[in-house]
């Protein structure tokens, strides 16, 4: 965002450079005045000077404004597309990543939890052996530490869109 804002300013600063190159090219008026007091005197001056361009009309001056202002057009330009695309990507992997993390923990961890534990009760029971309790409980710790780097992930991606869109989060 305050690279934005900055290259905004530079726009309106090339802006400002070619409208200061314009005028330039017209007449200038300069007045000035003088007054001089002696003893038996007092003289008083007044001048005028018409400065009028014959050739040139300064013309290579405003052509490189313009350049440069046209440069910096571009360069805003090209910076509020990459801001855009970055916006664009940061909010497609905040949004899937609150699908996937939403996903995960309404499909895949009611899943562990319940295989893990269906096979604690069938152990208890004498149905099941101790090895595939130890195998049910891993898998259910593996998907909880997946669920929560999905959540992890998730919040980097939302916080970078946040970021890029000039929000704070709480």
């Amino acid at each position: 965002l305050e690279a934005l804002l900055a290259a905004l300013a530079r726009v309106e600063a090339a802006e400002a450079g070619v409208r200061a190159e314009r005028r330039e090219r017209l007449p200038k008026l300069a007045l000035g005045g003088a007054r001089a007091e002696e003893l038996d005197r007092t003289a008083t001056t007044v001048s005028a000077t018409l400065t009028v361009p014959l050739w040139g009309w300064n013309r290579g001056r405003i052509e490189e404004a313009e350049a440069s202002l046209d440069a910096e057009r571009a360069r805003l330009d090209a910076l509020g597309r990459e801001l855009d695309a970055g916006l664009a990507d940061a909010w497609h992997g905040c949004a899937g990543g609150q699908a996937a993390a939403r996903r995960f923990g309404a499909e895949v961890l009611p899943r562990a939890e319940g295989s893990a534990r269906t096979l604690g009760r069938a152990f208890e029971l004498g149905e099941a052996g101790l090895l595939d309790v130890i195998d049910a409980r891993r898998v259910l710790l593996d998907a909880r530490r997946e669920h929560l780097d999905l959540l992890l992930d998730m919040q980097d991606a939302c916080g970078d869109l946040a970021a890029l869109a000039g929000l704070e989060l709480p």
